[in-house]
């Protein structure tokens, strides 16, 4: 019969490139903040945890970070600006620019992992064209192209789950299209595009499946029919693999510390101050 052998803890100093499995909770969310324009995204994401860090690409702040500020709350931004010509009725942004930006992006993101309880990226979706441009130099839609922007974009997003940060992904909207077909004068038939007048988010595609949740902002004007009614921002949580249990439900003036505690209940408000 074999003797039973008695395992002991082995000294960490044994475990080599191992790190001991985390017990505390971890309360920051990654999301991806979607909507039309005024409909609240950047207004969400200033109820974070500060001190908050913006990266920003738009001038939709305006108007809406003062009154945080005014508040107390600590505050930093970082603007990006980059030129665009017009070149045979397109614009083009110089490739040597846009590498520029993106490592000045990239460098003040590492800075905020370090200082910022939240962060928001304003817009990402205007980061995303950059950095497009920044890799290309024009345009390109060939997948096969696109593994190693794909991956530094990842692992830029995979450092502030490991930074343990909230993050906020602003994204514009871009309007639907589909096709038709169309007879034309000479009786050919042909397909022709038009506009569906709905709308997706406009960014890095993958972004749905990186983050923690994925929220559609809304603004629901007042009730012609009810005089008492008032108009309120809405947030939309399309889904949420923290928590399955708020996928599909919306929220009327939802702020930030009021999701958190939706997607991890056993947490309390001061988690999230």
């Amino acid at each position: 019969m074999t003797k039973a052998v008695k395992l002991t803890e082995k000294p960490a100093t044994e475990w080599g490139n191992y790190q001991p499995v985390p017990t505390e909770d971890r309360y920051r969310l990654i999301v991806r903040s979607w909507g039309m324009d005024k409909t609240g995204k950047d207004h969400f994401g200033l109820t974070g945890p500060g001190p908050i860090a913006i990266q920003s690409f738009d001038i939709g702040l305006e108007g809406v970070v003062e009154k945080f500020a005014r508040a107390g709350k600590d505050i930093r931004f970082a603007e990006y600006e980059f030129s665009k010509k017009v070149i045979k009725g397109a614009q083009a942004l110089d490739q040597a620019a846009a590498k520029a930006i993106i490592e000045q992006f990239e460098d003040d993101y590492h800075t905020a992992l370090k200082v910022a309880r939240t962060i928001l990226w304003d817009t990402e979706t205007e980061l995303w064209e950059v950095a497009r441009f920044a890799e290309f130099g024009e345009k390109s839609d060939a997948p096969n192209k696109y593994e190693r922007l794909n991956n530094w974009y990842r692992d830029l997003i995979q450092e502030a789950y490991d930074a343990n940060v909230n993050l906020q992904l602003i994204q514009k909207t871009r309007e639907k299209w589909a096709n038709r077909k169309k007879q034309k004068a000479d009786g050919r038939i042909v397909e022709e595009g038009y506009p569906t007048g709905e709308y997706e988010a406009s960014g890095f595609k993958d972004l749905r499946s990186i983050v923690q949740a994925n929220l559609q902002h809304l603004w629901v004007p007042k009730d012609a029919n009810d005089p008492e009614s008032a108009a309120y921002f809405a947030v939309h949580v399309v889904n949420c693999r923290q928590n399955m249990a708020v996928a599909g439900e919306t929220y009327q003036d939802l702020d930030w510390p009021t999701l958190g505690q939706l997607v991890f209940p056993e947490s309390s408000e001061e988690d999230w101050q």
